[in-house]
């Protein structure tokens, strides 16, 4: 029997997925605090599909202008970058209904697909180099 498809092994996997992630985007926040010169470590896609999977896994909902105050750019490069990632179909915005005027941005199908692999290949990683 395949052990993912327990309940157990699903939650601890989900669980697993969801710190890495975390542990992921707090390590790229840290760098602006040890080098003065932090833009040499720009990844502001990644930062906001992190962002995003973060979001998802914790069940909240992201609003477009959080983005820039969480991965910590300029709301116009957060923009920029949110359109591009829309563009290659990783993440896509949408307005709640009883919430006029507010705009909230999530992974698409296939970002969460490509998040959830990428993020259960670190986890699994680390989980074989910690044994």
């Amino acid at each position: 029997m395949d052990s993912e498809k327990t309940p157990t092994a699903s939650a601890t996997l989900r669980e697993k997925r969801s710190k890495t992630a975390t542990r992921l985007f707090r390590e790229r926040r840290f760098r602006t605090e040890y080098f003065s010169d932090s833009d040499v470590f720009g990844e502001p896609a990644w930062d906001i599909l992190l962002h995003l999977f973060q979001g998802h896994a914790y069940g909240r909902s992201i609003k477009i202008e959080s983005i820039a105050l969480a991965t910590g750019l300029p709301a116009t490069a957060s923009l920029r970058w949110l359109e591009v990632l829309e563009k290659k179909g990783l993440v896509f915005a949408y307005r709640e209904e009883n919430e006029i005027g507010q705009i909230y941005v999530r992974l698409s199908s296939k970002g969460l697909q490509d998040m959830t692999r990428y993020l259960d290949h670190i986890a699994h990683s680390e989980t074989r180099e910690s044994a």
